[in-house]
């Protein structure tokens, strides 16, 4: 099978996985808007906005190390056990040094839901770390299958305990946790997890190398951390919790968009390391890189027109100042993709400390810019300062890789193509509003766009079908 069809195959594994939880995501986002004040749900946003931020710190970013070396052992059982069992001896001293530094802290601070926000920080910790277990041995299906129960059970149990049991807040919380203990469970099941951590073989040196390699990623994991999340806290400190809350609805469409690319990235990431050393290595390179570039900006332009249409249908009359901010978000994360890609040969090359530089750098731009611009133009102040972070650390990426030797190639003539179509569609969102038939008018057009666009792609696909 060439590298294509196995990239595109793997991806359409991941793809139901993630299509399920992000469904699930919009199946709740009613209930959730309903039954939670604004004030509760920036609350439940800032616990999982502070989850993204301490995960890898109590890991050591231990996930992504994982991941790399059992790339390289998956066909050796002995060196696999030895892999997972140093990285779990590992994970046992950090998870005790969190709680040693957790506990006090909550009872200093008379922290609502401490419990539960402990319980959701290492089950998701440990969820996340198995999930990359299952993948790093090439088990695609368990992998997919894992994320399902993460996402679906977590908003499935929280939504039930809303509605049934009247907990709100607290009902949110269980379901999360629940959620990442079932799909932590599900993994461990099905990866032998315990049988590796008990035959494994202690060892120093790989410990180091692991630690060494997974060290650098921590920054990168705060200050993608920060780029993306972090303004939520510099406008809940500054705006106030209510206005988080509509922050956060806004995100929630932009971060829909992100999931559709995770889909890709999961298989991307695992090609990129595969086939580093490959002698078309650039060509293949710059082939998806291209590929993925358009398919993903054709679809954020559709997700920006179908926006006005959607939107009054999912979210609640009082979060509706959201609307506005939706587009602007969406375009940050479509540069968000080309960052990640990129990225991706990074890990391959196991350049970590690249990848901890440029993200420290936009991180360090979306912060101080949400600062300076907030008491000026308000919540657009972070909507505005986190998609130029992301926007810039693409375009430098995109320099620093070259430098380094991979040349990859960007169409010049497709990147203006996109951005011509991000312009119109923005123009209808914001000046005819509303206008049923203008809008669905945009939406055809935008669908035609994507249907030239990634012709290439839907043939393929078409004869992946038909083989």
């Amino acid at each position: 099978m060439s590298k294509e069809k196995q990239l595109a195959k793997n991806t359409l594994i991941v793809a139901l996985s993630r299509v399920s939880s992000v469904l699930a995501i919009f199946l709740v986002l009613p209930i959730y808007t309903k039954y939670l004040s604004t004030e509760e749900y920036g609350f439940f946003d800032l616990v999982t906005t502070y989850g993204a931020l301490l995960a890898p710190i109590i890991m050591l970013r231990l996930e992504v190390a994982i991941f790399r070396w059992l790339v390289d052992v998956r066909k050796d059982m002995v060196g696999t056990s030895r892999v997972i069992a140093n990285v779990f001896q590992i994970m046992a001293l950090c998870i005790a040094a969190f709680t040693m530094v957790y506990l006090p802290f909550a009872l200093l601070t008379d922290l609502q839901y401490a419990g539960l926000i402990y319980g959701y920080l290492v089950l998701f910790a440990l969820s996340s770390t198995a999930l990359q277990i299952s993948r790093g041995l090439g088990r695609i299906k368990e992998f997919a299958i894992g994320g399902i129960i993460a996402g679906v059970s977590s908003l499935g149990i929280g939504a039930a305990l809303v509605l049934v049991f009247d907990m709100r807040l607290d009902g949110v919380l269980w379901g999360l946790m629940l959620g990442y203990a079932l799909a932590f469970l599900y993994n461990a099941w099905n990866t032998g997890l315990y049988h590796h951590v008990r035959t494994g073989n202690k060892d120093r040196l790989l410990k180091r190398d692991l630690v060494g390699f997974s060290l650098p990623m921590i920054p990168n994991g705060i200050s993608g951390w920060a780029t993306f999340a972090g303004t939520r806290i510099v406008v809940s400190s500054m705006l106030g919790v209510a206005v988080n809350g509509i922050y956060a609805v806004s995100s929630k469409f932009a971060v829909l968009f992100s999931s559709v690319y995770e889909i890709f990235n999961t298989t991307w990431t695992e090609s990129a390391s595969l086939y580093i050393k490959a002698p078309d290595r650039d060509e293949y390179f710059t082939k998806i890189l291209n590929l993925a570039m358009v398919f993903f900006g054709s679809v954020a332009i559709l997700f920006i027109a179908a926006m006005p249409v959607i939107f009054p249908l999912l979210v609640d009359k009082s979060f509706v100042e959201a609307y506005w901010y939706i587009p602007v978000s969406i375009i940050g994360f479509f540069f968000d993709t080309i960052t990640r890609m990129i990225g991706a040969i990074y890990v391959a090359l196991r350049l970590t400390k690249q990848v901890m530089y440029t993200t420290v750098a936009a991180a360090s731009l979306s912060v101080v810019g949400t600062i300076a611009l907030i008491p000026y133009i308000g919540l657009w102040g972070a909507v505005i300062a986190s998609s130029l972070a992301l926007m810039l650390m693409s375009i430098f990426r995109y320099i620093d890789i070259r430098r380094r030797g991979i040349v990859i190639k960007i169409d010049p003539g497709k990147m203006l193509i996109l951005l011509l179509g991000f312009t119109c569609v923005s123009i209808v969102y914001y000046v005819y509003q509303p206008d049923t038939l203008i809008h669905s008018l945009t939406i055809i057009a935008a669908g035609l766009l994507s249907i030239y666009l990634n012709r290439t792609i839907l043939r393929g696909g078409i004869g992946m079908l038909r083989g």
